[in-house]
């Protein structure tokens, strides 16, 4: 999906690498004519699973689209359980409902 014209599309995904507990992060910011205005990899050391490294990684590519000031984001990423979690207004305090917590108001002042 393209981003709209003047907004910014940010995709963030991760690699895990259980054996030597190592987690990958990838992030892609993309510009509405599709040219890549930024890419970031990041590794974490630590024994993370799927639920919390895809978290993380959303949380990191919100931190980054702020840190350079892009306000007009569509975030983008294959962790449907992620996306879904945040989109709930429930609260969330199992396995990484902090980080959850944490995204949903991190959405919440960057629309007011």
């Amino acid at each position: 999906m393209s981003p709209k014209v003047n907004c910014i599309k940010t995709n963030f995904d991760v690699a895990i690498e259980p054996k030597n507990k190592i987690m990958g992060i990838g992030i892609i910011v993309r510009g509405w004519q599709g040219e890549i205005l930024v890419a970031l990899q990041e590794q974490r050391k630590g024994n993370y699973g799927l639920n919390l490294a895809e978290s993380l990684a959303l949380r990191r590519a919100m931190v980054l689209c702020q840190e350079l000031g892009f306000k007009r984001a569509t975030l983008e990423g294959d962790a449907g359980v992620i996306i879904k979690a945040v989109q709930t207004p429930k609260d969330i305090w199992k396995w990484n409902g902090q980080v959850i917590e944490d995204i949903k108001q991190m959405l919440k002042h960057a629309k007011n």
